[in-house]
């Protein structure tokens, strides 16, 4: 009789081994990294986007604020907003464009650092009184500002700056 070795029961298949379980740990690492890495450029981006939206209505606001004066006068003014709103600042020019009475209104939103995040430039009309050949006096023309109205925009062009 001959004696046959056989084969142990034993497998390796109980456990984990060592190589295993490191390989495991390196994947779950990197797939963190990269989870952590996509959320923080989706926050970065969400707070790029709310400083961009909120410049364009302040951009907005200023030509409102421009265009309902009354009138149009050169030059270039800067201020900037308190509040909520004090990290903003603006810089706006007006510059005729022309001797009918069109002007060129550009407002530039900039952060405290101060960095450009918007640009805003409109043309707005403010008719210069006589030139039509009307009297500015004549009722059916008048509009309550002396015959002077700046309601007219021939094109707007707004610029944004994104990172």
């Amino acid at each position: 009789m001959m004696c046959r070795i056989q084969p142990s029961t034993r497998s390796s298949s109980h456990g984990f081994s060592l190589i295993e379980v490191l390989i495991a740990i390196v994947i779950l690492g990197v797939g963190i990294v990269g989870l952590t890495e996509g959320i923080s450029t989706a926050l970065y981006s969400s707070r790029d986007a709310e400083k961009l939206t909120v410049a364009t209505y302040l951009a907005a606001g200023q030509i409102e604020l421009i265009r309902a004066d009354g009138s149009l006068t050169e030059g270039t003014e800067e201020g900037q907003w308190s509040g909520p709103l004090s990290g903003y600042q603006y810089l706006q020019t007006i510059s005729e464009n022309s001797d009918d009475g069109l002007y060129l209104v550009s407002v530039i939103i900039l952060n405290r650092t101060p960095e450009k995040i918007f640009n805003s430039m409109t043309y707005l009309y403010d008719p210069v009184p006589g030139l039509s050949g009307e009297s500015d006096q004549n009722p059916e023309t008048s509009n309550g500002s002396g015959g002077r109205s700046n309601s007219g925009r021939a094109r707007t062009n707004n610029q944004g700056n994104s990172r």
